[in-house]
């Protein structure tokens, strides 16, 4: 087939497809173990990913690996061999006709990305909810984060009742250790906000130790990214109802919470994790503004930190780099 190219074709493989085949275990678009480092659980799974050309991706979450790449580079992790022989003993990509001529081998489609839950079942369920501290194990675990500055949090976190009734995108784990976010202690929600200020997903901290090992989740099996936390100032400015003079940027709920009850009212704190910080965000910085980086000074948080600078390069915008004060994060 004239034009033909293997890497283009091997590279349309659906990843999760593909992991299983390398004896990987998929779950909710994540791989584990990760084949670059070894490691399992929330902080080494390889998230999986579409890149803007359309190409499956993956990335290791944990912050000392550099695991990350296509299906090709998946695979090389794992197989010592020739990768062209492994793919074609699949049925992938290519078979050899008369005359060596390569023939592509039509492969299933990607499956569609998800997309966010409608903003009305968001609702439904943040109508259910309380102030933080509505709730004692929410309140606990904020005295716990924040100290005297938890009284001050009000409507910045919900608390979900624990006979809450949670859809099916609001729960957690799989077969018999399913839980519903109210059953799995997962009941300090955290809504989330797009560029234009509209509501479009929800983060869940968990506040009671239970089987689950994560920390945060978003909606089961939707889209989460391109959506940060927002205090009243930020949302204001997203939906283009102020123009602050400083914007600060802070890395998780635990940070995004303690800045925004230490700081002014004027004071625009938005909230990132991974995937959450986009150009659109970027955009929306006015001219003359004061960008405070607040995230993490691991591996992790420089990232985030380039990312924003990078996303703001050029303009008349004055960004700074700093670190967390300790008596504003608690423990």
């Amino acid at each position: 087939m004239t034009g033909y190219s293997w890497f283009a074709d091997a590279r349309r493989v659906p990843l999760e497809q593909l992991a299983v085949a390398l004896g990987l275990s998929v779950s909710r678009r994540t791989i584990s173990p990760c084949p670059a480092c070894g490691r399992r659980g929330r902080d080494s799974a390889c998230r999986i990913y579409r890149a803007k050309d359309g190409t499956p991706k993956w990335k290791c979450w944990h912050a000392s690996c550099d695991g990350r790449g296509d299906g090709i580079d998946l695979a090389r992790y794992v197989i010592s061999g020739d990768l062209r022989n492994w793919y074609a003993e699949r049925g992938w990509c290519e078979r050899r006709a008369g005359g060596g001529r390569s023939e592509l081998v039509e492969l299933p489609p990607p499956p569609p990305e998800p997309g966010y839950v409608p903003e009305d079942d968001l609702r439904c369920l943040l109508g259910q909810c309380g102030p933080g501290l509505y709730e004692p194990d929410v309140g606990r675990w904020l005295h716990y984060r924040l100290g005297d500055l938890a009284e001050r949090t009000g409507w910045l976190v919900l608390s979900l009742p624990k006979n809450a009734r949670c859809p099916d995108w609001a729960r957690v784990g799989r077969d018999h250790n399913e839980r519903s976010w109210a059953q799995g202690g997962f009941r300090a929600l955290f809504p989330v906000w797009n560029h234009q200020g509209q509501l479009r997903s929800i983060r869940a901290r968990q506040v009671v130790r239970a089987a689950a090992k994560v920390k945060c989740i978003p909606p089961r099996d939707h889209k989460a990214g391109g959506t940060v936390l927002a205090n009243p100032a930020a949302l204001a400015w997203l939906r283009a109802r102020g123009t602050p003079q400083r914007i600060v940027v802070t890395e998780g709920e635990p940070q995004w919470l303690a800045w925004s009850v230490a700081s002014t009212g004027s004071v625009a704190v938005v909230g990132i994790t991974s995937g959450s910080w986009t150009q659109d965000f970027a955009d929306r910085v006015p001219d003359g503004c004061q960008v405070l980086i607040a995230t993490d000074l691991d591996k992790a948080g420089e990232g985030y930190a380039a990312l924003v600078r990078a996303t703001l390069e050029g303009r008349d915008v004055n960004v700074d780099r700093w670190a967390q004060p300790t008596q504003m994060l608690g423990k």
